[in-house]
């Protein structure tokens, strides 16, 4: 599944905008990931470990999402360079934000896979 971020900017009239970042990851609607998932059974690792070890890992994209929010990236660091930089810094900073997505897609799956087993 294609992710991408939702962004929650808002600016005020004839003020640079500091970049806030997207608040919330959702879904693209463009495309979906098939992605390989483990079959459950008695020789494999038990639902249990996966769904919790997967469960981790959303958690710890969930914190990453929060932390590079709080970071800094605003318009003033960029305007010496001209305006296409402040867009670059922009762009560039919500597909990290789709990246993480991605990640928490992908661990979404595995998590679901091994929940149905539970």
């Amino acid at each position: 599944m294609r992710l991408e971020a939702q962004s929650t900017e808002a600016t005020a009239p004839g003020h640079p905008a500091t970049a806030p970042p997207p608040r919330r990851l959702r879904p693209m609607p463009a495309a979906t990931t098939a992605y390989a998932l483990p079959t459950i059974h008695l020789n494999g690792t038990g639902a249990k470990s996966l769904a919790d070890e997967y469960h981790a890992v959303y958690q710890a994209i969930d914190r990453a999402s929060d932390v590079l929010q709080a970071a800094t990236c605003n318009a003033r660091d960029f305007y010496p360079q001209g305006d296409a930089a402040w867009q670059q810094a922009r762009n560039e900073r919500a597909e990290m934000f789709c990246k993480l997505a991605e990640v928490q897609a992908y661990a979404e799956a595995w998590m679901a896979q091994a929940s149905d087993r539970l």
